[in-house]
């Protein structure tokens, strides 16, 4: 019940997957919320085979009560987490004027809205660790062809910083990571590359604390 795990939200084959990794070779138990059974089943098996202990849950980012429900399941089996990390985004390419309100909507629930329900879910259950967003350049530099991603990207930011603060006297350390390039197969874009920058920051003191960090 009180051994030290990660939440991983929007876990998936690619990064999602190298970050669990990241953490789990230290902290041996990881849990997974993702939309697909099929792919969590996959996951699942891979990081068994690498000694890691695997809690899965399906659940969609945009229905913010099963969401809700799932992150109060796992604080009741396995206590607080050590580690979150809120990895949940849609990415569809849709430009601003014609983007339905309906679905700019559902996936600011995805994009931002998730993030904020996990936080303030687990972080009051929390005396120590991190919490970290995938967060992207996006934030920085929006992309009229990915309307509603560059939005949730700048509220993801927003919330980090704004949120940030009132974590700081429990000892947990929230932020954003803005990952400004695209996801490669090696070089500095791979996804272990990049997972070692969140297992990085879980370790840094806290005077090196910042409630942003941008992955070039």
């Amino acid at each position: 019940m009180n051994e030290a795990y990660v939440l991983i939200v929007g876990a998936g084959p690619g990064l999602g997957l190298a970050i669990a990794r990241e953490f789990g070779r230290d902290i041996k138990k990881v849990a997974l919320f993702a939309r697909s059974e099929e792919n969590l089943s996959s996951l699942a098996k891979s990081l068994n085979s690498e000694g890691i202990e695997v809690k899965t849950k399906s659940v969609d980012a945009a229905d913010l009560v099963a969401l809700e429900a799932a992150t109060e399941e796992i604080l009741a089996d396995w206590g607080a987490p050590r580690v979150v990390v809120y990895h949940g985004a849609t990415v569809v390419s849709r430009r601003p004027l014609a983007l339905p309100s309906s679905e700019f909507a559902r996936e600011l629930v995805v994009n931002v809205v998730g993030a904020h329900l996990v936080t303030s879910t687990v972080a009051p259950k929390m005396t120590e660790g991190t919490i970290l967003y995938t967060g992207g350049g996006f934030a920085m530099y929006p992309s009229a062809d990915y309307a509603s991603l560059s939005a949730g990207k700048a509220a993801l930011k927003n919330l980090a910083e704004s949120a940030a603060g009132d974590l700081l006297d429990r000892g947990v350390h929230l932020a954003v990571i803005n990952i400004c390039g695209f996801v490669e197969p090696t070089g500095n874009f791979s996804v272990e590359q990049i997972a070692k920058k969140y297992g990085e920051i879980h370790l840094q003191g806290r005077d090196e604390w910042k409630f942003e960090y941008n992955y070039v």
